[in-house]
């Protein structure tokens, strides 16, 4: 599960906003939720050396698209098809400097 210091999704709930969008146990994609975690990536903007550290692997927006097919934005997170094997789920991203982390598949 994608972290920013304390575990930013404790207190979120999973919503449904539309069938299309994965089911991620533990994921808030309402607009409250997002815009209070995007505000707090944004205000950091960690470098790349910081988010490996924290967070395990990272993309930058070329790696990223070599790795999945986006699908949507619900900033800060990214709906997307991981390309090897067409699992849906998200991924965490932060607007300046850009990159993405957190790869969380779909619940089966």
């Amino acid at each position: 599960m994608p972290k920013l210091g304390s575990d930013p999704f404790a207190d979120f709930h999973r919503i449904d906003i539309d069938p299309s969008v994965p089911n991620l146990p533990g994921i808030d994609l309402s607009v409250p939720a997002r815009s209070r975690l995007q505000q707090q990536l944004n205000a950091r903007g960690a470098d790349r050396a910081t988010l490996e550290k924290e967070h395990g692997q990272v993309w930058d927006s070329m790696q990223m698209q070599g790795e999945f097919q986006p699908e949507a934005f619900l900033a800060p997170y990214m709906i997307a098809t991981r390309r090897q094997d067409g699992k849906k789920g998200v991924l965490v991203f932060q607007h300046a400097p850009r990159f993405y982390w957190g790869w969380t598949p779909e619940a089966e």
